[in-house]
């Protein structure tokens, strides 16, 4: 499921992009998110790093927010987008799966890509 989500900006910062609505956006399925700039010279970004990135780089400090268009997905809708970690690790002598909820299809465990698992 996609989540789209517009930019507002409350204060311009960095004295370029003005105040208001600013810039459209999406969260793909996988965590990607893709925001598209408003204006005299618009661009578009993806960020690997989804909403927390948008955030950290576009944020300001709470001079723009993320106002969403669609609900946030239930726990079991994200879960079974996203996927868990079915790589095997050894704790001691024993043999698990690592279990780790996947980010843009990489396990924060790891940090590599791994193969989307079951819940």
């Amino acid at each position: 499921m996609i989540r789209r989500f517009k930019l507002v900006r409350h204060a311009d910062v960095s004295g370029v992009s003005g105040t208001g609505h600013v810039a459209d956006g999406v969260i793909w399925p996988d965590g990607t998110a893709t925001v598209r700039w408003r204006g005299d010279h618009p661009s578009t970004v993806s960020w690997d790093g989804g909403q927390a990135s948008v955030e950290h780089v576009h944020g300001h400090g709470g001079a723009t927010e993320i106002v969403w268009f669609d609900p946030e997905p239930s726990r079991s809708e994200a879960a079974d987008q996203l996927g868990v970690c079915d790589v095997a690790v050894w704790d001691g002598p024993y043999r698990m799966n690592c279990g780790y909820v996947l980010t843009n299809g990489r396990c924060p465990s790891h940090g590599q890509q791994v193969p989307r698992g079951r819940l």
